[in-house]
């Protein structure tokens, strides 16, 4: 609502207000006066909201004076050394943060991409050929010994893609140029269709056998037969 400052005492910083519909007058406090240039004076045109004190009695809770400007913002004083022109400190622990997150990355990269991939996938005790006995089932291994003597003799091959080239999509194996790699299947006992078991070739004619159980998931190196 609106009204007009009947009257106002600065030294104790309270005043009343007569609102337009002539009711009766309101009491108010500097500290309901919001966005004003300068403190209340009587004759001031004010728009103001009311409530009630404690003891029941109306008084204005928001006060704006019409036709009064709100203050200016002072502008913040910068601090520091780059209000002075000085160059940004840099933080040393920051930096060693930085640099071993770029290690972690790094190692990350080589244990799942990079050339140490192929080398963890190995298991544990390669000779120092970097091939290993594969430690099969007496049945998976006799499939294994076939799938070999096929592969030396040039076929006839059970699957019509036995023989044919291995792409690496799943980047399980070293990168070579496309053909390099060719896949054999290994018979699962009991299966019906081809099942998981694969051995992969690579070079022609073959300089390193791979043998995967899981469907190219993971390598093995097979000893040369």
């Amino acid at each position: 609502m609106r009204g007009k400052v009947v009257s106002w005492n600065d030294d104790r910083g309270f005043g009343f207000i007569q609102p337009e519909d002539q009711s009766g007058e309101v009491f108010f406090h500097i500290s309901a006066v919001r966005n004003a240039a300068r403190r209340p004076q009587q004759g001031d045109a004010v728009e103001f909201d009311t409530t009630r004190d404690k003891g029941g009695r109306v008084k204005a809770a928001w006060v704006m004076l019409e036709g009064v400007a709100a203050p200016a913002q002072a502008p913040r004083r910068p601090r520091g050394p780059r209000a002075q022109g000085n160059p940004p400190r840099h933080n040393p622990f920051a930096l060693l943060k930085a640099a071993a997150l770029l290690v972690v990355l790094l190692v990350g990269w080589l244990l799942t991409q990079g050339p140490l991939q192929h080398l963890l996938q190995s298991p544990a005790g390669q000779g120092s050929s970097g091939q290993v006995q594969i430690q099969a089932d007496a049945p998976i291994q006799r499939e294994i010994d076939k799938t070999l003597a096929l592969i030396r003799q040039g076929g006839p091959y059970p699957h019509s893609q036995d023989g044919t080239v291995f792409q690496n999509r799943e980047r399980q194996l070293p990168a070579q140029p496309r053909g390099y790699y060719r896949e054999y299947t290994v018979r699962t006992p009991g299966l019906s269709h081809r099942g998981p078991r694969r051995i992969v070739t690579g070079g022609n004619p073959p300089v390193i056998f791979y043998y995967t159980e899981d469907h190219y998931r993971s390598f093995r190196v097979l000893e040369k037969p």
